[in-house]
């Protein structure tokens, strides 16, 4: 395949265009990874402790099985799925596409760094929002590249945080715009994937359909974000060079 330059800036349009044509192209690649991680605590903490397995939609589960599900999602699911498209989008801007073994070794071995760096950024970021949400929003934005700058650059802790608030420098309003924008797409992505499996289940009351469309949503939208974020990283990171 041509190499995926990394190094030009992207407009919106053309990112999202590149992040759905890399995706459709090479779907296993980017999903079967993210359903691996995402289904295991989507069926142990939403399907039997939160009790979708047995009642669907209309689940109530206990609060903590919601609380955990999602600091899984956040601390764990999002990290490892950004890691492996992090590794698969570099060896893209190398003229390959790599195994899906060799991403997630890759992956691994930065996963722990990546996770501290998510901590750290999930805390900043829940303190700002205690601080009447304004800030909250500000850091969320400015630090969003941390995961990225840890896998990319090879930075730990604070210095990856440190390294997208440089790149976010001046482009937080175009930044801001452009992750809402995938966010949206990510939704579209995750319920043409798994939606539909799921509103299905709800329909004939099916528990186990509705939990299946869950965790392919889930994953489809955790991995189209993923990859889309990671291109918009080397896109901020780009126009920053360009302006120094």
């Amino acid at each position: 395949m041509p190499s995926l330059d990394l190094a030009r800036p992207r407009e919106l349009g053309e990112l999202i265009s590149v992040a759905l044509r890399l995706y459709s192209r090479n779907f296993s690649l980017f999903f079967t990874p993210a359903v691996v991680v995402v289904a295991p605590y989507v069926l142990i903490v939403d399907g039997i402790w939160g009790r979708q397995l047995a009642d669907g939609a209309d689940a109530h589960g206990p609060r903590g099985a919601a609380s955990l599900s999602i600091a899984l999602s956040l601390l764990v699911a999002q990290p490892l799925i950004t890691a492996i498209n992090v590794r698969i989008v570099q060896a893209m801007g190398e003229g390959r596409v790599p195994a899906l073994g060799e991403a997630v070794r890759a992956a691994l071995r930065v996963f722990l760094p990546v996770v501290v760096v998510v901590a750290l950024f999930s805390l900043g970021v829940g303190l700002g929002f205690l601080l009447l949400i304004v800030p909250g929003v500000y850091l969320l934005v400015r630090w969003y590249f941390g995961p990225q700058a840890v896998v990319a650059d090879g930075l730990r802790g604070a210095a990856a945080l440190e390294r997208s608030a440089e790149i976010v420098q001046g482009q937080w309003w175009s930044t801001a715009g452009r992750l809402i924008a995938i966010s949206l797409v990510g939704l579209v992505v995750g319920l043409i994937v798994g939606g539909i499996l799921g509103a299905i289940g709800e329909a004939v009351g099916s528990p186990a359909l509705y939990v299946a469309g869950q965790i392919l949503s889930q994953a489809a939208a955790t991995s189209f974000a993923a990859l889309a974020g990671t291109l918009l990283f080397f896109d901020r990171r780009a126009r920053r060079l360009t302006t120094t």
